[in-house]
């Protein structure tokens, strides 16, 4: 599978495309929208986990952008705000995102996300 992970935080780069990585997966990270958006319009995505709050906008215009490229590609939304918050937002954008995820995320909860 072919994953992307948008998010400015380094450490959360790592851990999310280490774990991926160890399953087999190939893994692109980036830092913000126009990056991943840029990606996308290059290569193949399956999957993408994308920070809500990104340092140039908002994550979940980055994955209607990115879906108007890959109508497929599906969306794991990441946030440091409670889940409330982050389904309350889900539920009013629900269009390709299947999984919402609290930071931090530890190895095992990103293996049994990345493998449902």
């Amino acid at each position: 599978m072919n994953i992307l992970v948008v998010d400015e935080d380094a450490g959360v780069r790592d851990l999310l495309s280490g774990t991926m990585r160890k399953l087999g997966h190939d893994v692109v990270c980036v830092s913000n929208g126009r990056q991943a958006v840029d990606h996308v319009k290059q290569n193949h995505v399956d999957l993408s986990y994308i920070d809500v709050n990104l340092p140039d906008g908002d994550g979940f215009r980055v994955l209607w952008a990115m879906r108007k490229i890959r109508p497929k590609l599906g969306g794991v939304m990441l946030s440091r705000v409670g889940m409330r918050r982050l389904l309350e937002q889900m539920l009013m954008n629900p269009d390709g995102i299947f999984w919402c995820a609290t930071k931090p995320l530890t190895a095992e909860r990103t293996e049994y996300i990345t493998t449902c």
